[in-house]
């Protein structure tokens, strides 16, 4: 059988694991520690990941980019029951969580995004859920994720936008980074389809959903 339009066939990653950036590193450092109580002191912050599922109904193939502890795989395979479902994270810590949670039919990748050469493939639907904004080569993220995209397929970034100072302040503590410039690439490069934006906990920050099409599709 050959492969559906526009996808490449499933390519197997490389058997070592690549050697960790300076990001991965930091972040292992961020969350070795934090690793299992990860899911349950983040509900309260990361909200609207609910809405990631209508994003990816009837995808072929989805790519999640910094799946962290993997909570997100199994809404997307349940959202998406026949795609092919991939995570990539580049904490250590956080990737073996994520595998050890043996969701179906997903595969777990510790990598940097972006700057790991691995051989994922091609996907239409690719999601960064509160990750871009932890990213500091953001745009070399970006533009892999333009180059994994099919024609035609979608970016869908879910995270925070602004907060109050004091707000702000404990976000970056936490490797957040506020500001326009991720948002400001996305609307440069793709095509926004859709972008709902949300005041959460009375005001305390503002988080968005983007849906961003691949351009020439």
């Amino acid at each position: 059988m050959e492969p559906a339009r526009g996808f490449t066939p499933h390519m197997t990653p490389q058997s070592t694991t690549p050697p960790d950036t300076v990001h991965a590193a930091q972040m292992e450092r961020r969350y070795r520690w934090q690793a299992a109580t990860f899911d349950l002191t983040r509900r309260p912050l990361l909200l609207g990941r609910s809405g990631l599922a209508e994003c990816v109904r009837g995808a072929r193939a989805v790519l999640e980019v910094g799946c962290g502890t993997g909570q997100n795989l199994a809404r997307l395979r349940a959202a998406a029951p026949e795609a092919r479902i991939v995570g990539v994270e580049c904490a250590r810590s956080m990737a073996r969580r994520a595998r050890r949670r043996a969701v179906p039919r997903v595969e777990v990748m510790q990598a940097d995004y972006g700057a790991a050469a691995l051989p994922l493939g091609a996907f239409d639907r690719i999601v960064f859920s509160y990750s871009l904004s932890m990213i500091p080569h953001f745009a070399d993220a970006l533009r892999r994720a333009s180059s994994d995209l099919v024609p035609g397929g979608s970016l869908v970034v879910l995270d925070f936008v602004a907060a109050p100072p004091p707000i702000a302040a404990l976000l970056r503590l936490g490797g957040v980074e506020l500001g326009g410039a991720r948002w400001e690439w996305l609307a440069g490069h793709l095509a926004i389809q859709d972008s709902r934006e949300r005041v959460a906990w009375g005001g305390l920050w503002r988080y968005r959903l983007v849906v961003a099409e691949k351009r020439g599709g």
